[in-house]
Formats: C-alpha cells, structure tokens, sequence
C-alpha cells in the first residue's frame, strides 16, 4: 500500500525528515454521506498510525463543549446548531460546595485575596 501513494507531504518537529506521503480515504461518519478525507501518514516504525486529517475541517461543522467534555459533528452544508447540552443534572452551590474540605468561619473576600498574595510571594520570592 505504502508503494502506491505517490504524493509526499512534508513533515515538521522531530518527524521532519520522515518521508511521509499523502492518503485519501472515503469515511462516513453516522448517518452522514461518505466524504473524502486526506491524511497525512509515514511509514516510520516510530510512528505506525496515521496522522493528522488534513481536510476534516473543511468537511464537517464541529462545535466543542469542552465543559460538558463532548462535541458535535455537522456537515459542513448543515451548517452549525449549537444547543444547549446537560449531561449531568443541575446542582445546587451547597451540593458542589459541600465536598469541599474547608471546616470554620466563611472567608472574606480580603482574606482569599491576602492568601493569593502569600502564596505567590512563597512560590515567586526569590524571582524578579
């Protein structure tokens, strides 16, 4: 298979001097229609898999919730619909705040602001 593609692409970084050559695949994703899709791949034995798409983007509308750690796949002639996602029920402050260690009397926001103070001058003092 490797003989057989023919176009090189230049790699940058520690695989620079790999030789490396192009690789269209047809993928489907879901439900979607197949598309054309363009890797990058070296036949180093460092570095056995495919790399990097090179054309994804380009086909597919992908929004990233980081927060909810998920994403979602469009094609790229559906366009972007960006919703709202709640993978885990709604919680209140007393429910997040309780698995907090912290026992005693509530801090002001002057104390939280000295303790940030102390503790960049612990961790910087010698730097200037």
């Amino acid at each position: 298979i490797w003989e057989n593609q023919t176009v090189s692409i230049p790699l940058s970084g520690n695989l620079g001097r790999r030789d490396s050559r192009g690789l269209v695949v047809s993928g489907a994703i879901a439900q979607f229609p197949p598309v054309l899709l363009a890797f990058a791949w070296t036949e180093s034995r460092d570095v056995p898999v495919i790399l990097e798409q090179m054309n994804f983007f380009a086909e597919f509308n992908v929004c990233f919730y980081r927060h909810n750690l998920a994403f979602e796949v469009c094609p790229k002639d559906k366009g972007i619909l960006i919703q709202p996602k709640q993978p885990f029920p709604p919680t209140t402050l007393n429910e997040v705040a309780g698995c907090l260690k912290y026992q005693g009397s509530p801090k002001t926001l002057e104390d939280m602001e000295a303790a940030i103070c102390q503790g960049i001058q612990e961790q910087w003092h010698d730097c200037s």
